[in-house]
């Protein structure tokens, strides 16, 4: 993104047929895509096929999404990416709450507002490592 902005891409996708809905979609499917094929590098050789594969590619994909789009959100008010790294740790850190309470450090029931708890739950069914009641 802010290759684009530097390359004034962005000024001229306003001209072009796509709607910006468009764009983000096709970005947000792309880095989902990516993030799949780097957790099936990383979890295949350690896990092998042993790994419940919906749990897994559901949790990813659900937080590869909500991750991309806090990108764009977070990303555009900034020039560069060196402007944008310290401010966009508040965001990523309060998304990462769910993993303290994920792995019993940290127990409250505000992460089950944070939408990456979801996804959590998943990751943590699909290695059979699931703590979630009925309800979660």
């Amino acid at each position: 993104m802010f290759f684009e902005k530097g390359e004034r891409t962005l000024f001229a996708l306003v001209a072009t047929p796509p709607r910006f809905a468009e764009y983000r979609t096709s970005k947000i499917v792309t880095l989902t895509g990516l993030t799949l094929v780097a957790t099936l590098v990383v979890v295949v050789p350690h896990h092998g096929l042993g790994a419940r594969p919906l749990s897994l590619l559901l949790g990813v994909v659900l937080t590869a999404g909500v991750m991309s789009l806090l990108g764009f959100v977070t990303a555009a008010p900034f020039p560069s990416i060196s402007d944008w790294l310290i401010p966009s740790t508040v965001v990523i850190g309060v998304m990462n709450l769910p993993l303290l309470d994920h792995s019993g450090l940290w127990r409250s029931p505000l992460c089950l507002v944070i939408p990456t708890k979801g996804s959590m739950v998943l990751l943590g069914a699909a290695f059979d490592t699931a703590s979630a009641t009925w309800w979660e």
